[in-house]
């Protein structure tokens, strides 16, 4: 309750707030899954919450197979802004971020005397602490193209299990870790200032 009074009591006392979509680079640009909210706090520093939603559902004929997989993401970062010229500006970036995946495949296998029932869920969670670098260009006073690239010190705990005729199984029930640039990712936003 105390973090929503001061992100309330930021967004009234701060000129200038944006609001943008956005998408990760390389998936579909059309369909954005990205929102965020930009809170300047004087001239250098802007927090920036993010969500991340995303749902991907297909069904089969012939064994009637089925799978969905949904994720949500929620962070909140930091921006310093290194440099800054006219209508450009360049970011650095860090703060905290936490995802979570459910996803379940499904299959129904007949045979000459039975139907069998499979289904495969898999749980995941993931913590971990962005850091990178983004630059904004602004199109209009109010309106600017956001492009940066964030990498993650990661910790991810994931479970599976298998369901058959009625009965579950836990396959494995494990975490990583990871540090480094091998996981970055590229994002784009529009951000609309008021």
């Amino acid at each position: 309750m105390v973090s929503v009074m001061v992100v309330s009591a930021l967004i009234i006392a701060s000129p200038g707030i944006g609001f943008g979509v956005g998408e990760e680079l390389g998936e579909y640009l059309l369909a954005p899954s990205l929102f965020t909210v930009r809170i300047p706090i004087g001239e250098s520093f802007v927090i920036a919450p993010d969500i991340d939603l995303g749902y991907y559902h297909q069904e089969g004929d012939g064994d009637s197979a089925m799978s969905y997989v949904l994720n949500l993401g929620v962070g909140c970062h930091l921006h310093r802004v290194l440099w800054k010229r006219e209508r450009t500006g360049l970011h650095g970036i860090i703060g905290p971020r936490f995802e979570m995946s459910k996803g379940s495949d499904e299959y129904y296998v007949s045979s000459p005397d039975t139907l069998y029932h499979l289904k495969w869920t898999t749980d995941s969670h993931t913590y971990s602490f962005a850091y990178g670098l983004g630059m904004e260009q602004f199109l209009r006073d109010n309106l600017s193209l956001w492009i940066g690239s964030l990498s993650f010190i990661t910790v991810k705990g994931r479970r599976t299990e298998l369901e058959e005729d009625g009965e579950t199984t836990y396959l494995y029930d494990r975490s990583s870790y990871s540090l480094g640039f091998d996981n970055m990712q590229a994002y784009v936003y529009l951000i609309w200032y008021f």
